[in-house]
């Protein structure tokens, strides 16, 4: 089930599917322009091999950073393994792949 969020605001979804080393690598983060931190998802914290999904509504006509990091470098799909992500904000999809 989708949230609904409140006039002013919009929702920001987060799909992410991690990789065969999850666990080993994976963190993200997502921070508004005045430095408040949203999600700060460290690695550990997620399983390898699994589907995880982030929501949130957020306010509208604002700046936010999205970075996802591989500890290792090489990314979390294509090699070795089948992870991704999809970032929804307000209903269009705004950033996506798992090549970085």
């Amino acid at each position: 089930p989708t949230m609904s969020c409140a006039n002013g605001s919009a929702l920001f979804q987060l799909t992410l599917t991690t990789d065969n080393y999850g666990k080993e690598d994976t963190s993200w983060s997502l921070v508004h322009s005045n430095s408040k931190t949203v999600f700060d998802v460290e690695v550990g914290t997620l399983e390898s091999d699994t589907i995880y999904r982030y929501e949130k509504c957020l306010p509208k006509n604002s700046c936010f950073l999205f970075t996802i990091l591989d500890s290792y470098g090489d990314g979390i799909c294509c090699d070795n393994s089948k992870g991704s992500y999809s970032i929804t904000y307000d209903g269009s999809e705004a950033a996506s792949g798992g090549d970085f």
